[in-house]
């Protein structure tokens, strides 16, 4: 399967260091980007959101520590499982910036943990063979070229018996990847 280019990658970094830059620094470098206050309001209806899915889960039987959020970007899911549900885990993100906005957003949303927070590729992840029981992510699958190689590393790490979450995905049918066309859904104007 094919992979993200070396170039394409470097591309997204460099795009969450300005993402970074303006909506924790307040520097103003994307109009259709939300800066600080805008963010915030997206982010804290995610957590919600993350929060009763979650505890959905837990109250299922399923295993929800130690994990891994894959394409964690701020850390606003894993602060949730980290101060809320009560899990401990790893939140991974090829964007070093983004990792790092994690202690702001811990004191914007008031969290006293952070998760781990591991700098790396979806493609080949830091962590031992079978050896975690929850993976999850949300809106991160359609930002590869093919997802195959992802979920088969995500199975890889992923102990026996273990589950993968994944939510948030827009994809039309499953795992459909004509993405580039459509406009973001939480940009300014389509918000109203």
């Amino acid at each position: 399967m094919k992979q993200q280019s070396v170039e394409s990658q470097k591309g997204e970094i460099k795009f969450r260091k300005k993402l970074v830059q303006q909506q924790v620094e307040g520097r103003c470098i994307f109009n259709d980007e939300f800066e600080t206050k805008g963010i915030e309001k997206i982010l804290s209806d995610r957590m919600k959101k993350t929060f009763e899915q979650m505890s959905l889960l837990k109250e299922s039987g399923i295993p929800l520590s130690p994990y891994i959020e894959i394409g964690a970007e701020r850390c606003q899911r894993s602060l949730v499982l980290e101060n809320e549900i009560g899990g401990t885990g790893a939140a991974v993100d090829i964007s070093y910036d983004m990792l790092k906005s994690g202690d702001y957003y811990k004191g914007v949303f008031n969290k006293s943990k952070l998760p781990i927070r591991i700098c790396c590729d979806a493609n080949s992840l830091p962590f031992m063979t079978d050896s975690i029981p929850f993976v999850f992510c949300y809106e991160t699958l359609h930002h590869f070229l093919s997802p195959i190689p992802i979920v088969k590393e995500i199975h890889r790490v992923l102990s026996p018996g273990g589950h993968f979450f994944f939510e948030e995905e827009p994809f039309r049918k499953i795992l459909h990847f004509n993405l580039y066309k459509g406009k973001k859904i939480y940009l300014k104007e389509s918000l109203g």
